[in-house]
């Protein structure tokens, strides 16, 4: 997982900055249990909550990432569906130069 790419996103950023500060916060919790053994019991327990909130934190940047893939939508796509629209609205091409307007107008 490439953080940068999720701090890039507008989407992403709030998640992916929230991310990092679980990673910091988890590095902080493991050097607390090196240097006082007599914490690691508490220290253990979160841990583990906080490889929970930045598992679901990764999921969820993930997700949204992937849904923009899926929402991408290609200038050709665009032709393409504008020229059917067009080609369903019969628009006459001869300029009127008369009064004699036909009854039914496009």
């Amino acid at each position: 997982m490439d953080l940068e790419t999720f701090k890039t996103n507008h989407k992403t950023k709030y998640l992916a900055d929230e991310y990092e500060r679980l990673l910091g916060e988890e590095s902080s919790v493991r050097s607390m249990i090196e240097s006082d053994p007599s914490m690691a019991e508490l220290g253990e327990g979160e841990l583990v909550a906080l490889r929970t909130q930045i598992d679901a934190l990764e999921k969820q940047m993930t997700e949204i990432i992937e849904g923009d893939k899926e929402e991408e939508v290609k200038p050709k796509e665009i032709k393409q569906k504008l020229n059917s629209i067009i080609s369903l609205k019969k628009i006459p091409i001869e300029q009127v130069t008369t009064k004699n307007y036909p009854k039914r107008i496009y």
